[in-house]
């Protein structure tokens, strides 16, 4: 499987934040993340200055995303880093307490940069580059939590709900800091 590693200078994470990754990265099979080299958890003090390239027709201050996907170059192997502490940052602590909650926020971003991945070493599933990776996410978060949380089932809904209140309250921050693939 796909190692996570961790890279902080000054930022301590909670403790659940490795270990909720490794249970997604669990529910994916090897044609889902073979040619990945690992899996990097990171803050954003540690990502480089500047903007990401246009997406959407605008261009994103790096140090504000949650996530970017490096795809394999002659130099460097495929990469997936995740910015913990902007993906903790846009939602209120209490919120990370419950496990679905974490596995839905922390695998839709892990999820997306994979889609990018997917898109770049399997195939396209949607028109657009993002929109391939987000179609690929909705994919991964769908099969992770049908396999994870198959007995909540017949409570999906009022869940949905729930988890769209909390939602609302950061969409447009969450959408002007979305994840982006980076090229090398």
């Amino acid at each position: 499987m796909v190692p996570v590693r961790e890279d902080y200078r000054d930022y301590k994470p909670p403790a659940w934040v490795s270990k909720t990754v490794r249970q997604l990265l669990d529910s994916l099979s090897e044609r889902h993340v073979g040619g990945l080299s690992a899996i990097v958890l990171t803050e954003s003090a540690l990502i480089s200055k500047g903007r990401t390239r246009r997406v959407a027709g605008k261009k994103y201050a790096m140090k504000e995303c949650l996530g970017f996907y490096y795809q394999k170059t002659h130099r460097y192997p495929a990469t997936v880093f995740l910015v913990v502490d902007n993906i903790i940052g846009a939602r209120p602590p209490r919120y990370w307490r419950i496990p679905p909650f974490r596995h839905v926020d922390v695998g839709t971003i892990l999820f997306h940069e994979i889609g990018h991945h997917l898109n770049h070493t399997r195939r396209t599933v949607a028109g657009g580059e993002e929109a391939s990776a987000d179609e690929w996410g909705r994919r991964l978060t769908r099969m992770h939590f049908w396999a994870k949380y198959w007995y909540l089932r017949p409570v999906v809904r009022p869940l949905q709900l729930i988890w769209s209140r909390f939602g609302r309250t950061s969409q447009r921050q969450r959408a002007s800091s979305l994840s982006h693939r980076v090229a090398n």
